[in-house]
């Protein structure tokens, strides 16, 4: 992947000479050490590779995003983005630490990447370098939003929300409601000790089959080959209760449940 530093130089109508006297005063500004027109000779040509550090300092020169500079196109970083990723953990986090709480992150996606393709096609070419620019810059300060996701810190937070969703304070049933609280704190403690697969199994449950959570670690305790009885008469029980408090509900959804959606073949 061949960098674009020459591209930006002859866009700034400088030799190698002067783009290098303008580039070392820019660094003398922020007490960086210079560097030679040899060294820079070496960068245009591949033959050696700018720090991290560097880079970040010669895309500020140029205005241009890092990922662009060292020449990226636009198709290669939206490879680099996994944006199965995102959902629902990376754009729960990248939404709430946008800086434009009012845009989800497609509104954002599809507006830069409509403004790119329009000045690509209508604009003057100053235009449409800014809008390709802002375009790849999005994506990759994605990238590395989905690169520094903390994972741990998220599910710990999102097992408290399901926690909040099924700690049942009903008092017409207090045998009911203790042992649900039993049970809950039964997972806390082991979440606590260590065991993130419990943990990340109730969690995924929860966010893409909407489960109970006591009904995950149900399964989840099944699936080990863990002792069931106390959590299977809870189910049991606590579907008793529903039945005897919402009968047409509980038929609904009974008579559903089971229900298997068969697509007709397209001919």
């Amino acid at each position: 992947m061949k960098n674009r530093i020459k591209e930006f130089r002859t866009k700034k109508d400088l030799t190698q000479k002067e783009c290098v006297k303008s580039f070392n005063e820019y660094l003398k500004k922020k007490n960086i050490k210079g560097v030679t027109t040899a060294t820079w000779s070496r960068w245009e040509n591949g033959l050696n590779t700018p720090t991290k550090k560097m880079w970040n300092n010669l895309a500020d020169f140029f205005d241009v995003p890092v990922s662009y500079l060292r020449g990226a196109n636009v198709d290669e970083i939206i490879e680099q983005v996994d944006f199965k990723k995102l959902s629902p953990l990376g754009l729960f986090f990248y939404e709430n630490e946008s800086s434009n709480k009012d845009e989800s992150l497609e509104a954002t996606e599809i507006k830069l990447h409509e403004n790119m393709l329009n000045s690509i096609l209508y604009s003057e070419k100053g235009s449409a370098l800014e809008s390709m620019n802002k375009y790849i810059e999005f994506l990759s300060k994605l990238k590395d939003k989905i690169t520094t996701f903390d994972n741990d810190e998220f599910l710990d937070s999102y097992l408290n929300d399901v926690v909040a969703e099924y700690w049942w304070d009903d008092t017409s049933n207090s045998d009911l409601a203790t042992v649900n609280h039993k049970l809950i704190r039964e997972v806390l403690k082991r979440v606590e000790n260590g065991n993130k697969e419990l943990r990340n199994y109730i969690v995924k449950k929860f966010i893409y089959d909407s489960s109970d959570m006591l009904e995950s670690y149900f399964e989840y305790k099944k699936n080990h080959k863990e002792d069931i009885t106390e959590v299977k008469a809870y189910l049991d029980e606590s579907e008793k209760e529903f039945k005897k408090n919402d009968p047409k509900l509980y038929n609904l959804l009974d008579s559903i449940k089971n229900i298997k959606i068969v697509e007709k073949d397209k001919k």
